[in-house]
C-alpha cells in the first residue's frame, strides 16, 4: 500500500497497476471464423499499424486464444475463445466469478484488438478517440470502417489515486469473403447480412 494525498487529505492508495486501454471487440456471424491468413490495419493518433494471424483448422478447434503478431508492440491482435462465466461463488459476502477452458463454446471466438497508450515524449497522453480498422483474409477484404470508441474514465485504485481510462468499441462483421472476393464483393455482402 501506498500513500497519495488529494484535496481530503492523506489517505491509502492500493497499488494495483492498471493501464488505460482501448478494446475493439470484432464479431463475426455465429462467433465462427474462416481458418486463413488474417491481415488487419488498424489507425490511430495519425498512425497505422500492420498485424498478422495464422489461424489454422486446428488452432479454431481448440478453446485456446489465437495470438497474432502486430509492428508495434503498444497494439495485440488475437482470436479470444468465447467462454461462459462459472455461477458465482460466494464465501462470507465475498463473490468470485470465474471462467474455465473446459466451459468454452467449441469453436466459437471473438477477435479483439487492444491499444495500449506509448510512452514516450512523443506519446500521445490520451485513448485515441476513432481507430480506423481494415481486415481481410486470405487476401480478400472482410471489413474497412472507421469506429469512435466510448470512453469511460474511473479511479479504480481509490478517491484521488489517479484515473484509468478504458475505450471500447464493437464490429459487427457481415458473412466471411471468399478468397476471390474484391473490397467491393465484401461490401456488399456487409449490406445484405443487414438487410
Amino acid at each position: 500500500m501506498g500513500g497519495c494525498t488529494n484535496f481530503f487529505g492523506s489517505h491509502s492508495c492500493s497499488a494495483v497497476y492498471i493501464p488505460s486501454e482501448t478494446v475493439l471487440t470484432v464479431q463475426s456471424p455465429n462467433n465462427a471464423w474462416i481458418p486463413g491468413a488474417y491481415a488487419l490495419a488498424v489507425g490511430f493518433d495519425g498512425m497505422t499499424v500492420q498485424c498478422s494471424m495464422d489461424a489454422t483448422d486446428a488452432a479454431l478447434a481448440s478453446p485456446n486464444v489465437v495470438q497474432g503478431t502486430c509492428d508495434t508492440s503498444n497494439v495485440a491482435f488475437m482470436l479470444q475463445p468465447v467462454c461462459p462465466e462459472r455461477p458465482a461463488v460466494c464465501d462470507a459476502g465475498v463473490c468470485v466469478v470465474t471462467s474455465s477452458s473446459a466451459d468454452c463454446l467449441p469453436g466459437q471466438f471473438q477477435m479483439n484488438v487492444v491499444i495500449l497508450p506509448e510512452f514516450g515524449a512523443d506519446a500521445a497522453s490520451s485513448n485515441p478517440t476513432q481507430v480506423s480498422f481494415n481486415l481481410s483474409v486470405n487476401g480478400a477484404s472482410w471489413v474497412n470502417e472507421t469506429v469512435a470508441p466510448t470512453q469511460t474514465t474511473s479511479e479504480p485504485n481509490g478517491e484521488g489515486c489517479g484515473t484509468v481510462t478504458k475505450g471500447a468499441a464493437t464490429v459487427a462483421l457481415g458473412i466471411a469473403p471468399d478468397a476471390g472476393d474484391t473490397a467491393a464483393d465484401a461490401h456488399a455482402a456487409d449490406a445484405d447480412a443487414v438487410d
